[in-house]
């Protein structure tokens, strides 16, 4: 796949948010002028039934902010909850850690789900308002890299119109998937691959919304066998998603449904690579309902 150029970001704090060293000050100035004229990107994230995973992930993106990160952006940030599956009630220490966070950035929300939608239903229950309402959103195992916003702007600002483009991921993925012996590539760049990355996504919105009507159409069915999807018969993800649905948990896995889809309309998702990670999971709770897939 083709490599693109972006300039690694930095990290510092803007002056209106927790007190930094009066070194970066400049630097936060510059960077808040670099971003200024730019929409801000919502953070989306998803949570279940573990809330120490949920609690390590707030605190991450909290310190995303004690560092700078947001440059003085309105953030908004949604957290939207599942109901465990075999469950009718949310999790209440899920809930009480979602609804006792405190986001100084812009606006909070916390959005239980009504059931089990599994992370199949997570994901396609968020939809973007206009072709222009860019979110990126982050399931609960996450912890990021005090530049991810910054990163996120900038692939924005120079790709955000490429018509090729299903997105952009914040995990620094293998190229193969098509052994379990795969290694993360040895250059350093970014590079365009049709395997999404769940560690963070943010999806250009016009794609989303295609993507989801087109998810919406073929529900239901394998998506690995709908007409136009091309895929190589030894690719791990379609391993993965058989496997689940077999034991009857095909809703724990979104990625397999983007992977159809890139293969059909012919969409990338571009992927970071350096010697820094973006996002990591952190795995601090295992459940049932989740998978360690792409």
């Amino acid at each position: 796949a083709a490599s693109r150029r972006q300039p690694p970001p930095s990290s510092t704090t803007p002056s209106s948010r927790p007190s930094r060293p009066r070194a970066a000050h400049s630097l936060v100035a510059a960077e808040a002028d670099e971003f200024a004229g730019e929409a801000p990107i919502k953070l989306v994230v998803l949570a279940c039934s573990r809330e120490q995973a949920l609690a390590s992930l707030l605190a991450s993106i909290s310190s995303v902010g004690e560092h700078g990160g947001y440059v003085g952006h309105n953030v908004e940030l949604e957290i939207k909850v599942d109901v465990p599956r075999g469950k009718t009630n949310h999790s209440k220490d899920v809930l009480d850690v979602a609804y006792g966070f405190t986001w100084p950035y812009g606006n909070k929300t916390v959005s239980p789900r009504g059931q089990h939608g599994g992370i199949l239903g997570q994901w396609l229950s968020i939809k973007p308002a206009t072709e222009n309402d860019w979110f990126v959103v982050l399931e609960d195992d996450l912890a990021l890299s005090p530049c991810f916003y910054k990163y996120l702007l900038r692939v924005r600002r120079e790709y955000g119109t490429r018509d090729d483009l299903a997105g952009f991921t914040l995990q620094d993925m293998a190229t193969c998937h098509l052994s379990q012996g795969c290694m993360r590539p040895e250059f350093e760049t970014t590079h365009l691959s049709r395997i999404v990355g769940s560690w963070g996504f943010m999806p250009r919105p016009q794609s989303w919304l295609t993507f989801t009507s087109w998810q919406a159409k073929y529900n239901g069915t394998d998506p690995t066998l709908v007409s136009g999807v091309h895929l190589p018969d030894k690719l791990m993800p379609t391993k993965w998603y058989r496997e689940l649905l077999l034991s009857g948990k095909a809703d724990s896995m979104w990625t397999i449904w983007h992977i159809a889809y890139a293969s059909a309309f012919k969409k990338m998702t571009m992927v970071p690579h350096y010697p820094y990670h973006l996002s990591v999971t952190h795995g601090s709770q295992e459940s049932e309902d989740r998978k360690s897939v792409v």
